[in-house]
């Protein structure tokens, strides 16, 4: 008798908790459970490369770089070049951000290590009108 009534009181209260109206709001029920760091990633990195894709420029100073991923031991994995005349440059810090911060946590779930070199950050010039990464 005692076990049927705890079943019953923890369904009830699973029932209150998981209720987006009950006085538990927010209790941790959810039907969408996190993403993958890797799905996370990969729709965070094409929302980045369509936020970046007009490089047009007229001249070198709209031609900017910025770094991208989380290398296990530090430092980016990459940079992308960009020109500031036609990003919002809050939008795209806020999205590397949270790239960054899913590339981390990827690394740690995976216990990845790296090899520890940073790349280095390319030169960005304004060539033909558009904003490219200039090549020695």
């Amino acid at each position: 008798m005692q076990t049927k009534v705890f079943i019953s009181l923890l369904t009830v209260a699973l029932l209150i908790a998981c209720d987006p109206s009950g006085p538990l709001h927010g209790g941790g029920c959810t039907d969408d459970p996190e993403p993958a760091p890797e799905q996370e990633m990969k729709r965070l990195y094409t929302d980045i490369l369509t936020l970046i894709q007009n490089k047009s420029c007229s001249d070198s100073s709209v031609c900017k770089v910025i770094a991208i991923g989380a290398k296990p031991c530090g430092g980016p994995t990459g940079y992308l070049v960009y020109s500031s005349s036609h990003v919002d440059e809050v939008a795209l810090v806020a999205k590397i951000k949270a790239y960054n911060d899913w590339n981390t946590k990827y690394n740690k779930e995976k216990n990845l290590s790296s090899d520890c070199s940073i790349p280095p950050q390319p030169k960005p010039d304004c060539i033909d009108g558009k904003c490219q990464e200039v090549v020695y």
